[in-house]
Order: C-alpha cells, then structure tokens, then sequence
C-alpha cells in the first residue's frame, strides 16, 4: 500500500536559499526540462504553483530492494544531486544535476506496492 504523508519543510531546490531565485529556477529550468521530456504537460506547468505536486521524498520498495530519493540529496542510481521530485500522474520523476557537465537528467519511478511519499507541506 502506498503511503502518503507531509512533511513540515517549505520547499526548496538545493543550493538556491532566496524564494524567488528557487522558483524563477524550479518554473524557468527544472519545469521547462519535465515539459520537453514529457513529463507535465504545458498547461499544468503553466498552473505550477497549485498543480504540480512537490514531492520530499520517496521511498520505493523494488524487486526486494528498498530506495529512498530525497531532494537534496544524491540520487541512488546515477550519484547526482536530487534537485526536485515532481509527481505526474502515474510516476514520479526525480530531477537531478549532473555533475560532469552541469545538464539536467531524470529517472523516471514507478510506485511499488509498498511505496512512502513525503510531500512538502507548503509551497
């Protein structure tokens, strides 16, 4: 069963303290990237403030093995730092800067049967 629960954190993108840099980045850059690659669609970007939901964390129960990705942190599968977590629809994308040449890239996540999702409480 998959469990959804808030966490008090405002949100954030690593590395970007003041408000409005994080969101001129999360609308500018990281939403532009997940409309390009087909992840949100270009009129929920344009609403983002109220349709895109903001996820904290997931932890993913697959094929016997437990993952947890949280923003702000490094992606267990490609070492990169966890930029945001964006929820669409039937997956989770979690957005992430690579290192190496500083471009953005993506893993996609299907929620297992045993999945814990933390959104951020507050926008």
């Amino acid at each position: 069963m998959t469990e959804i629960t808030f966490t008090e954190k405002e949100f954030f993108i690593p590395k970007e303290s003041d408000k409005i840099q994080r969101d001129k980045v999360f609308r500018e850059t990281i939403l532009e990237f997940a409309i390009q690659h087909n992840i949100i669609s270009k009129n929920v970007a344009d609403d983002w403030q109220t349709s895109v939901r903001k996820v904290y964390t997931i932890t993913n129960l697959k094929e016997g093995k437990k993952h947890t990705f949280t923003v702000g942190e490094i992606n267990p599968f490609n070492g990169f730092l966890i930029l945001a977590i964006i929820y669409s629809e039937k997956f989770y994308a979690v957005i992430c800067l690579n290192s190496r040449d500083k471009a953005l890239d993506c893993s996609m996540i299907s929620l297992g049967h045993n999945s814990n999702i933390v959104m951020f409480n507050k926008v």
